[in-house]
């Protein structure tokens, strides 16, 4: 589980089980992760996280927030900007993650509404201002980052 101040990302540290091999036509697949937990940064590809990344101080932290989020293997970043623009490799890889986690600097709700208006529906979301940090008036420090993540 990924707790984001108040915020709980459930997470199983076990995949969905699979049978130890596949079948197609005549050719055996097999499951290299059969019976193993996934390894950190195994468990983070499951979690794309998306940030506001605006031009307020709110953008920037938000920013820095899912970058060191991603640093910490608790899930990977991608780019918002591809889903909004429909970029089709990002677009599969989202549509391919089990979480969605959408940080917001601000009430706007810029990477919800991207994600959102893109057709994903099962997001997470983070946003700045109810933790206390407003735009305009959060300069992106360490002390603010800890906040967040």
């Amino acid at each position: 589980m990924v707790t984001l101040r108040g915020f709980k990302l459930c997470v199983p540290d076990k995949p969905k089980p699979r049978p130890p091999e596949a079948v197609a036509g005549d050719m055996t697949i097999e499951n290299p992760d059969a019976g193993n937990a996934p390894t950190p940064a195994a468990r983070a590809k499951r979690i794309l996280i998306y940030a506001c990344s605006g031009c307020s101080d709110a953008g920037e932290l938000a920013d820095r927030a899912a970058r060191a989020l991603a640093q910490k293997q608790l899930g990977e970043m991608s780019c918002l900007a591809g889903i909004g623009g429909r970029v089709t490799p990002l677009m599969a890889k989202a549509e391919k993650a089990e979480h969605i986690l959408a940080i917001d600097g601000c009430p706007l709700n810029c990477a919800r509404h991207t994600l959102a208006l893109a057709g994903f529906k099962n997001i997470h979301h983070l946003q700045l201002n109810q933790l206390g940090l407003r735009k305009g008036a959060c300069p992106p420090t360490e002390k603010r980052l800890a906040l967040v993540g």
